[in-house]
């Protein structure tokens, strides 16, 4: 496993409860970059054959708990952006591989944009505004803590994912999109 010091590459985490953009806004970054893009949650309930909420029901926390960990530690490789699920920071061998082995960065979306967001994609089984609000809450010191970098999540997705895809063209130490426009230009 790579380690957040070794450079260009290092896998990047996306944290911060649900509706703050981190499947949608990693995915287009991710595109931007040509990188390989994780969604931890999608993963999980691919590997279940059941949804989330199924999962939890049936098997229980924990045992959601182990296979998120399991799913996100196999998605921690280099040239990754990985976006995680909201409870994924509340497990201390998340966290410690999280930021030995990478970068993670906070998406900050305050209540009613999550809510906006939420509203526009319903899941399903989806926990009602207020459970989800006192959840972000309660995770808001452990996302700030865990986090090497916060961007505000509340600007348009397009938006956000260009400046998360600059973010992490300088963590990988890669060209931005202007100089390369202008070095592909040049060559032609």
């Amino acid at each position: 496993m790579t380690s957040a010091t070794d450079g260009p590459g290092a896998p990047v985490f996306l944290i911060g409860p649900r509706g703050c953009g981190k499947s949608t806004i990693g995915a287009m970054a991710a595109g931007e970059l040509k990188a390989v893009f994780f969604d931890t949650d999608c993963l999980v309930e691919a590997e279940a054959g059941q949804s989330i909420e199924a999962i939890v029901e049936s098997r229980g926390w924990p045992s959601f708990r182990d296979l998120e960990s399991k799913i996100l530690a196999a998605c921690a490789r280099p040239g990754a952006i990985i976006a995680t699920g909201g409870g994924a920071i509340l497990s201390d061998d998340n966290k410690r591989m999280m930021t030995a082995s990478g970068f993670v960065v906070y998406l900050v979306a305050p209540a009613a944009c999550r809510d906006e967001r939420l509203s526009r994609c319903p899941k399903a089984g989806q926990r009602p505004p207020l459970a989800v609000h006192d959840t972000a809450e309660e995770r808001e010191p452990l996302y700030r803590a865990l986090a090497s970098h916060c961007l505000d999540a509340a600007r348009p997705a397009p938006d956000v994912a260009l400046g998360l895809a600059d973010l992490v063209r300088r963590l990988w130490a890669l060209p931005d999109a202007q100089s390369r426009n202008q070095k592909d230009e040049h060559d032609q």
